[in-house]
């Protein structure tokens, strides 16, 4: 690859001359029941289209809408088409700014049409370091774009790292391993078994039964299908969700996929449509962390060794914690400590038990699971009610150069319950990451 120019985070561009719209006007039409919401200093009325939303609306109404940093964040993560991109200009409807003397926005800015300019260059270069280094949950979309080439250049710097350490697990480094490196394929469904009310395990074939998954540990799947419009049955919207595969470790033939299903939820409604023998596209690995055995981990393409892992997860968010659990219990010289707190309302919503009780058994000195409800049965001895900070610090290793937190769970538990705790108890920036 030669050397690329700077990329630029490009929202949907405006139609019109940049408004300004401070929090105290946007706070108004919430408050009258609205929905606006901004991306990266742009401000949509998405009112009209919430019901619509590919993703369905969850996704966005579960997010604050001042938290910034989280809106950016996943927006960016959506694989948004052409077409959906289209659709968003129609809401647009100015520029956020901090109150109305606020003069950040030039006048160029106002009459370009509200596409990103350079007023915005350092600032949004600013906020794309920051949201690397608060790195999504089962429900994250897929970067799209660019970011392919993006993709593909990590997968190849990920292989290589992988044999200049010599740790790459067996199915990484098998001569039939799928998703290794950068990979699309059509995928057939051969199999799914409903665990719960509302999650199913899809299994989806690979391309022989030799085949085994080579997903570096720590990366996830893209499944993405095209979803024709209610309005315009000649157009489509692109669906595209990230998940962790939890097949056990060394199996060949198969991919199986954890999903929680949401009563608006495109990509699980499409899921649960398909037949035996229906198929899906899939591409990987994506993500920004990797973990390449026994301690060494690529984070946000920097190397770091670490003796030390907490995981907070909630509800489907244990994917990306129990694929990691497995790697390193798989290697009998892996002394990597792990300690997991996994929140779910229910002890019926509790997911994979019986192989986390499995593993906790199998190295009771080397993996801790620590579990709260916020409705627990009677004689539950786990803890009980949100994550909090003593829950923390009871259950977390310390903070320190040699530790890192995992966080993967619903927005709000994320950004609210998990990291402002963390902080309080010392962890800097560099000692989380979010799925």
């Amino acid at each position: 690859h030669g050397e690329a120019p700077p990329r630029r985070r490009v929202a949907a561009r405006p139609t019109r001359a940049a408004r300004r719209w401070t929090r105290e006007q946007i706070e108004a039409k919430r408050q009258a029941g609205q929905c606006w919401i901004v991306i990266h200093r742009k401000v949509y009325d998405i009112t009209d289209f919430l019901d619509e939303h590919p993703g369905g609306a969850e996704i966005i109404t579960d997010i604050e809408w001042d938290d910034f940093e989280t809106m950016n964040e996943e927006f960016d993560d959506a694989e948004h088409s052409e077409e959906a991109m289209d659709d968003l200009r129609e809401y647009y409807k100015g520029r956020f700014v901090a109150d109305a003397s606020d003069d950040s926005i030039s006048s160029d800015d106002e009459d370009s049409g509200g596409e990103d300019d350079d007023d915005d260059g350092d600032e949004e270069e600013e906020e794309e370091e920051d949201d690397d280094d608060d790195d999504e949950d089962e429900d994250e979309e897929g970067g799209g774009g660019d970011e392919e080439d993006d993709e593909e250049e990590d997968a190849e710097r990920s292989g290589s790292e992988r044999a200049r350490v010599g740790h790459g697990s067996e199915s990484t480094s098998h001569p039939l391993a799928t998703f290794a490196n950068h990979e699309t394929l059509d995928m057939a469904l051969i199999d799914k078994h409903r665990i719960s009310p509302d999650v199913v395990v899809y299994r989806f074939a690979l391309p022989s039964a030799q085949h085994k998954l080579g997903l570096p540990v720590g990366q996830h799947v893209l499944l993405s299908f095209n979803l024709p419009s209610v309005d315009d049955t000649s157009k489509s919207h692109h669906i595209t969700r990230a998940y962790t595969p939890v097949s056990p470790m060394g199996e060949a033939g198969f991919m199986d996929v954890l999903v929680k299903l949401y009563p608006s939820g495109k990509m699980s409604a499409h899921l649960e449509s398909l037949a035996i023998g229906d198929r899906i596209a899939a591409r990987g690995p994506k993500g920004k962390l990797e973990y390449l055995g026994r301690s060494s981990f690529v984070i946000r393409k920097k190397r770091r060794v670490l003796k030390r892992v907490g995981m907070i997860a909630g509800g489907s968010g244990l994917t990306p914690m129990f694929q990691l659990v497995q790697a390193v219990l798989a290697d009998p010289e892996d002394e990597l400590e792990l300690t997991l707190l996994y929140a779910n309302k229910t002890d019926r919503d509790i997911l994979l038990r019986g192989a986390l009780d499995a593993f906790a058994r199998s190295r009771p000195g080397q993996f801790k699971v620590h579990l709260t409800l916020d409705t627990p049965p009677q004689g539950w001895s786990g803890h009980q009610g949100f994550v909090t900070r003593a829950m923390l610090a009871a259950t977390m290793p310390p903070p320190g150069p040699d530790t890192i937190i995992l966080l993967c769970g619903p927005p709000p538990m994320i950004k609210k319950a998990c990291i402002p705790n963390l902080q309080a108890l010392g962890y800097t920036r560099e000692q989380y990451f979010k799925f």
